[in-house]
């Protein structure tokens, strides 16, 4: 139980959901809360106090998005507007300091648990006020994005060194099979007693009452160590600046949805999953879930604003693998009698009248 204090607790976390030992996990999820608060209690501290050199970054970052906008904005208003406000990048620099300390006093108290919801809502208003005293009434999303950028460093970033460095914990530390904690209880959260329960169902057998609570334990505390990582930030790795993904190229968020994890596309998706991230063939979360028929997640996907339209390497888009995997609810939800792919039809003469 106590393994996961000693500085091995990265290879002990996945170990103990590789042998899909419930105490185990339930003794790491405790360690974890625990070390993450403290990690906590540091990043407050650490941006609280002003930290030079990560303020610099922060404020270079929207000082150079507003220069670019005096230089090429296609709106002459506001192009000329802001070269009036920042004629140079000192006067920008100056601006944008004054701007992340403001967005920075609202989410010292909210970035763990990581929550990108939380984020937009703490720190919507402020530049709109701030643009809104230069007399341009909306933020250019250009600034919207440079904020999200920034406090995404902010937050993930540092938070994810204070981790390592100080408390020995690698979020992306990966098994030999490339899976990180987080993609491997994903993969993992529906497997315990897999075989035992097949094989009793394929018998016509009642399933036995110790192996059933079991496997419902194990589901809980898989589930609850997806969002306690998600929240950690072991979503979207900031060493490359993109979603973590295991050795096929899939993220945690396609891992969840071609298992038919509703509960854990939900987590994933109010944290940093990237919705339309895709694997080297050009295949994301809603062609897995078009592929799998999982039509509760591809809505919540849909709703969340998937692209319905990527063309992956195959020349398929997420309607044509689902008509090919006869998956009808999802080929009518996915668009109907209008699939088409590439200008060329794709089983048009099957597809569903809407």
């Amino acid at each position: 139980m106590g393994a996961f204090s000693s500085k091995s607790n990265n290879a002990n976390l996945i170990q103990a959901i590789r042998e899909m030992d419930v105490l185990e996990m339930k003794s790491a999820i405790k360690y974890l809360n625990t070390t993450l608060d403290n990690v906590r209690k540091i990043q407050t501290e650490k941006l609280s106090s002003h930290d030079s050199n990560l303020r610099e970054i922060m404020h270079t970052r929207i000082s150079n998005t507003i220069m670019e906008l005096v230089k090429s904005h296609e709106d002459e208003y506001l192009k000329a507007t802001l070269k009036e406000a920042f004629p140079n990048f000192l006067a920008a620099h100056k601006w944008s300091k004054n701007l992340f300390d403001a967005v920075c006093e609202k989410i010292i108290r909210h970035f763990f648990p990581i929550c990108v919801d939380t984020w937009e809502a703490e720190v919507a208003d402020i530049p709109t006020k701030w643009f809104q005293e230069l007399r341009i009434r909306e933020v250019p999303e250009e600034i919207n994005t440079a904020i999200r950028d920034v406090i995404k460093v902010a937050v993930l970033n540092t938070f994810y060194v204070i981790t390592k460095e100080l408390k020995g914990i690698d979020l992306f530390r990966t098994n030999k099979e490339g899976d990180t904690a987080l993609i491997l209880a994903i993969k993992l959260a529906g497997k315990k007693h897999e075989m035992e329960r097949k094989a009793l169902r394929d018998k016509n057998e009642p399933l036995d009452e110790k192996l059933e609570m079991e496997s419902v334990e194990w589901e809980k505390a898989c589930t609850e160590l997806v969002k306690l990582l998600a929240q950690a930030g072991a979503v979207e790795n900031p060493r490359i600046d993109q979603d973590a993904t295991c050795s096929f190229g899939w993220s945690a968020l396609m891992w969840a949805a071609a298992t038919g994890r509703t509960d854990m596309v939900n987590i994933l998706l109010a944290t940093t999953a990237e919705l339309d991230f895709t694997d080297r063939y050009g295949r994301g979360a809603l062609y897995f879930a078009a592929e799998d028929g999982h039509a509760k997640i591809a809505k919540i996907l849909l709703d969340a604003g998937a692209n319905k339209d990527i063309i992956n390497a195959f020349g398929e888009k997420p309607i044509d693998r689902a008509f090919k995997m006869e998956k009808m609810e999802l080929v009518e939800m996915l668009g109907g009698k209008d699939c088409v792919n590439l200008g060329r039809k794709a089983a048009s003469s099957n597809c569903f009248a809407s």
